[in-house]
């Protein structure tokens, strides 16, 4: 008994870090990253509007709770989603890393939002 309580207090500690990783990372580590390599505080602030759909997600619920996911559906409706979502923020942070802020900024905004977007998405069905 006490080892099932422990295997689920292990995968809910997983679960909840990693559905609050990506605001993490967007919203105080790009920051600085930022910062550091010479942004303009004017674009980092308006990077940082961003972190918005965090506070629009009760807009966002209705969408994930009527909408199937098609690649994991054996796995049930919300485990498919977290799946499907962490899959792609692992997709944004690589594409992130490999690009230049200084000279695509769009290109790496994009990436950031679609970033917080799954972020909410992994965050909501947990």
């Amino acid at each position: 008994m006490i080892n099932k309580n422990l295997n689920n207090i292990v995968a809910f500690t997983g679960y909840g870090f990693a559905s609050g990783l990506p605001y993490v990372l967007i919203f105080v580590t790009l920051t600085a990253w930022l910062r550091d390599i010479g942004v303009d505080l004017s674009l980092i602030g308006f990077i940082s509007w961003i972190m918005l759909t965090y506070s629009l997600k009760f807009l966002w619920a209705p969408f994930v709770d009527r909408s199937p996911t098609k690649l994991f559906k054996k796995f049930g409706h919300r485990r498919s989603w977290i799946i499907a979502m962490q899959l792609q923020i692992i997709i944004s942070l690589i594409v992130l890393s490999f690009i230049n802020p200084l000279t695509n900024l769009l290109v790496f905004a994009f990436f950031c939002s679609k970033h917080c977007v799954c972020g909410l998405n992994s965050r909501y069905c947990n």
